[in-house]
C-alpha cells in the first residue's frame, strides 16, 4: 500500500497508526495508514490506506479491500474516528 500510494501515486504519508501505537491493542481497527492524494491543481484527497501481510499479494489485497468494504458498510463512527484520529495528529 505504502508503495504504491508514496512511489506510483505520489501520495505522501500524513500518517502511519503505527507509529501512534503505545499500548499492544491501541488503534487495532481501522484503516493503517493516510496519505494525501493530489487530484487537481488545488484539490486533494485524504486516503485511508489499509494493508495485509499475505504470501500471497491476490489474497492480501482482496483481504484488505473487504476490511475496508466492511468498515464503510457497517459503521459509520469508524470512518469518523479514524477522520478524527488523523485531524488530532496531523
Amino acid at each position: 500500500m505504502y508503495c504504491l500510494l508514496e512511489s506510483y501515486l505520489h501520495a505522501p504519508k500524513l500518517l502511519t497508526k503505527l507509529e501512534l501505537k503505545t499500548a499492544l491493542n491501541e488503534y487495532v481497527n481501522g484503516a493503517d495508514g493516510v496519505h494525501l492524494l493530489k487530484i487537481g491543481d488545488a484539490s486533494h484527497q485524504m486516503v485511508f490506506g489499509e494493508s495485509k501481510l499475505y504470501g500471497d499479494l491476490k489474497s492480501g489485497i482482496i483481504s484488505a479491500f473487504k476490511y475496508i468494504k466492511t468498515m464503510l458498510d457497517n459503521d459509520l463512527d469508524k470512518m469518523r474516528y479514524e477522520v478524527h484520529l488523523a485531524n488530532m495528529n496531523l
